[in-house]
């Protein structure tokens, strides 16, 4: 009975230092995409945009916002954008106001010094009866 305790515990401790290692031993690929909420049956694209801006010629970090509103009767479910540079220096977005659950949502862009801004954006709604 001893034994077996002892089995499942070290079996336990080696599981568990394992999984630790595997998620945090993974490099971070820095690719900045956001995806905030979740689809589900009955949502709708309403906002499809690639959203492109070169980089400024003096070096400074360009920042853009995107407010997309939902039609009428319908609330924000996902906002999702993928970063097109997945090197690690691309920009960055983020929700400035509003989001899943409500009727709109302001997406802000924020590149890095002497980079422009590469986000393919897509929002999500759902009809609320």
């Amino acid at each position: 009975m001893k034994s077996l305790l002892l089995l499942l515990v070290g079996t336990s401790l080696f599981a568990a230092a394992h999984s630790f290692f595997l998620i945090y031993s993974q490099p971070n690929s820095g690719n900045h995409d956001l995806i905030v909420g979740g689809r589900e049956y009955n949502d709708r694209l309403i906002y499809s945009e690639n959203v492109t801006e070169s980089f400024q010629w003096s070096g400074m970090k360009l920042i853009i916002n995107r407010t997309v509103e939902a039609p009428p009767n319908f609330q924000v479910t996902q906002v999702k954008c993928i970063n097109a540079v997945q090197d690690g220096t691309g920009a960055e977005a983020n929700i400035a106001s509003g989001g899943p659950g409500l009727g709109w949502v302001t997406i802000r862009f924020k590149s890095q010094r002497w980079r422009g801004i590469y986000f393919g954006v897509e929002v999500y709604a759902r009809p609320t009866y």
